[in-house]
């Protein structure tokens, strides 16, 4: 079981896409040692893994340069819900004797509050395919039958990711022409296969409908009493959730092993056994009295098909 009584802290780094920070022109802003509330959620498509962040502590010419307002729709261009300003972001939390990153992706929104004075806070929004959402690329058409595979591999090229995919091989999806922006593309793909895909640390991964992996996972992580969990799990018809201690080697449908105590009577409870979370959340803050460190997990039992589309 990790420590309980540790010094918390979350570091979170800018990388500006044009211009620089200072004299200097440096083009990347790490922040260590000031109060942050973070929450990090892995999902899946069509929503990616999304961040939700608050910093205290930032002067305010450091904030109003890294200020980015979304672009409204206009009356040219409906379609145009994002503006791609390129500003990325990462945070890393500390575990163990370490540090693990938990979010890398594109800022969408990032803003001074001043609604909190004399707390001003600056309040960031990202998202791990906002990127995609603005990236155009070039019409392309496949005759006749294609793997998923295949077509997939193609975006992810143009797109700088990277592919993994599992137990793809016999999905195949017929006379397929692609138009719009990456994100889109990906999204009618996933539909038309009836896949899951999952965009996360500039990785395309896609499993088929029965989520099966190609070649062994590891050893899934344990979830007890003894290793962080609290309360009980919650079991109903769709899954499970539960609540522990940060937890960042859980991950989007990878297995875990709940291990959950007898109930009253010696009952054995249903929520035990292998599940595969479909969502995670990371609740974290740094530099904040009895601060939150948790993660949350809803997750369907290990073996149950994709939901699909």
């Amino acid at each position: 079981m990790q420590p309980d009584f540790t010094q918390k802290a979350l570091d979170v780094t800018f990388r500006v896409a044009s211009g620089g920070f200072g004299a200097g022109g440096a083009d990347t802003l790490t922040l260590s040692g000031l109060r942050c509330h973070a929450e990090v959620t892995h999902a899946g498509m069509p929503s990616g893994s999304t961040l939700s962040l608050r910093i205290g502590g930032m002067d305010l010419p450091m904030m109003n340069r890294l200020s980015v307002l979304s672009a409204m729709p206009v009356a040219t261009a409906p379609q145009q819900q994002m503006q791609a300003c390129g500003n990325t972001v990462m945070v890393q939390a500390t575990h163990g004797d370490g540090k693990v990153a938990v979010f890398r992706g594109v800022v969408v929104e990032a803003f001074v509050d001043f609604s909190t004075m004399p707390d001003v806070a600056f309040v960031v929004t990202a998202s791990s395919i906002a990127g995609l959402q603005v990236q155009p690329l070039p019409p392309d058409g496949y005759a006749g039958a294609v793997s998923v595979q295949t077509v997939l591999s193609d975006i992810a090229a143009q797109c700088g990711l990277r592919l993994v995919a599992h137990n793809l091989g016999g999905v195949m999806i017929h006379d397929h022409y692609g138009w719009g922006c990456a994100r889109d593309r990906i999204e009618r793909i996933r539909h038309a296969a009836g896949i899951v895909i999952n965009i996360q640390d500039n990785t395309l991964t896609a499993w088929g409908r029965d989520l099966a992996t190609d070649g062994t996972t590891g050893t899934p992580p344990v979830i007890s009493a003894g290793t962080g969990l609290l309360g009980y799990p919650a079991y109903n018809q769709d899954g499970v959730a539960f609540r522990t201690l940060f937890r960042p080697d859980i991950a989007y449908l990878s297995p875990v092993q709940v291990c959950s105590v007898a109930a009253p009577g010696g009952l054995s409870m249903a929520s035990g056994g292998l599940w595969t979370p479909y969502r995670i959340t990371h609740q974290l803050e740094s530099e904040v009295p009895e601060g939150a460190w948790f993660t949350h997990v809803a997750a369907m039992r290990t073996g149950s098909p994709a939901a699909g589309g």
